[in-house]
């Protein structure tokens, strides 16, 4: 047999497996510039461990402003996250396994934000490696296009047989440009 004692030693290094999970949603979704836009990340602790120093991040783009960054560890009361320029970030936490923390971010969609951009948030622990999640958002722009019809001359009376001119005004009082536009007029 075996007679050297040191081959048979066991070290347990505390290393564990935790795993954090993340998803995010954005809604609404298309959202229209102007509106409020509602971005939700939810982290949860997949175990076996509780993980300490837990911190949710986004790093919003680009035309958004933040009206409010709010989360919650475990259903537990609400707490302000931190935004450094349009990063939001939690405070750290510990995570028991199986619980979840929810961070919510309420922005306003600037004329600024492009359809279609990209959002990542993320959340980290002493435990874990970083874990990413991303969510695309549709923005319809806010289109705001006055028609004024005015009649040439400024006659308020037309006799029998006579030519009345109109004259049809499109003003495009958006932040964005606009295409294809058709203005119909029904004459009575």
């Amino acid at each position: 047999g075996d007679t050297n004692a040191n081959t048979n030693l066991a070290f347990d290094f505390g290393f564990t497996n935790t795993t954090l999970a993340l998803t995010k949603v954005d809604t609404p979704d298309p959202v229209i510039t102007g509106q409020n836009l509602t971005y939700t990340l939810t982290a949860t602790n997949n175990g076996p461990s509780t993980t300490t120093n837990t911190i949710i991040t986004d790093v919003l783009p680009a035309g958004l402003t933040v009206v409010s960054a709010n989360y919650t560890v475990n259903g537990g009361a609400s707490q302000t996250a931190t935004n450094t320029a349009g990063t939001i970030a939690t405070a750290g936490f510990s995570l028991n396994a199986s619980q979840a923390a929810v961070l919510t971010i309420i922005a306003t969609v600037g004329a600024t934000f492009s359809s279609g951009t990209t959002n990542t948030g993320s959340v980290d622990s002493d435990q874990t490696d970083p874990v990413t999640s991303q969510s695309s958002t549709t923005v319809t722009p806010n289109v705001d296009l006055e028609v004024v019809k005015t009649i040439v001359g400024g006659a308020t009376t037309i006799g029998l047989g006579e030519t009345l001119t109109y004259r049809l005004s499109l003003t495009n009082d958006s932040t964005v440009a606009v295409t294809n536009v058709r203005v119909f007029d029904d004459l009575p």
